[in-house]
C-alpha cells in the first residue's frame, strides 16, 4: 500500500474489527515538552561507546552463511540474511542521521557545534574500533547536502577540520 507517513506516522494491517485495539495512544504521537534531546547535551565519547556496544551486537549475530548469500545472491540460495540486513540498515540510518542532524540545524552557531561533535563522535568510533560507525558517520558528513554547508565549514575550528581530514583519509580507499 504506498503511502505517505509523518516522522511518528503507523501503519496498521489488521481486520476491522481489530482496529480499536491498534489505536495509538496520544502520548505516542509525539514528545511531550521537556523530552526533547539535544545533541550538545551527550558527550561525543559516551554516545561513541554505545553506539560501538550496538553496532558489536548486531555484528556478533551476523551468520557467516549471510555473508555467502549476501555476496553470491540470496536468489541461488532462497535464505534470508536477516541479521545482515539489520547491520545494512544501521549504517544507513546513522548515516542519514548526520545529515538530517546537522541540516535540522538552523542557526549557523549551533551547526558548526554538531559538525565538530559528530566530527569527534567518529573519531571516538574509529579509537574503539567500532569502524561501522565510523564511515557511517563520515559518509554522513560527505553527503552532498552537508559538504555543500559552506558557512558552516567555514567556521569549523582547525583543529576539527584537521581531524574531519585524517578521518576522510582513512575511509579513501585509494
Amino acid at each position: 500500500v504506498p503511502t505517505g507517513l509523518t516522522l511518528n506516522g503507523k501503519i496498521f494491517v489488521a481486520p476491522k474489527d481489530h482496529l480499536d485495539a491498534l489505536t495509538v495512544i496520544p502520548e505516542q504521537e509525539q514528545p511531550t515538552e521537556g523530552m526533547e534531546l539535544d545533541l550538545e547535551d551527550i558527550s561525543a565519547r559516551e554516545m561513541a561507546y554505545h553506539m560501538t556496544m550496538l553496532d558489536w551486537e548486531l555484528f556478533w549475530n551476523i551468520h557467516e552463511y549471510e555473508l555467502l548469500y549476501h555476496t553470491f545472491g540470496r536468489h541461488r540460495f532462497g535464505q534470508s540474511a536477516a541479521n545482515l540486513d539489520t547491520f545494512l540498515r544501521r549504517f544507513n540510518e546513522l548515516q542519514y542521521w548526520v545529515v538530517t542532524e546537522i541540516c535540522l540545524t538552523n542557526s549557523l552557531s549551533k551547526r558548526v557545534q554538531a559538525l565538530r561533535k559528530i566530527i569527534k563522535l567518529a573519531a571516538y568510533c574509529k579509537e574503539y574500533h567500532n569502524i561501522n560507525g565510523m564511515f557511517a558517520l563520515v559518509l554522513g558528513l560527505s553527503n552532498v547536502a552537508v559538504s555543500r554547508l559552506s558557512l558552516t565549514w567555514d567556521k569549523l575550528p582547525g583543529k576539527s577540520r584537521k581531524l574531519y581530514t585524517q578521518l576522510e583519509a582513512t575511509i579513501d580507499p585509494s
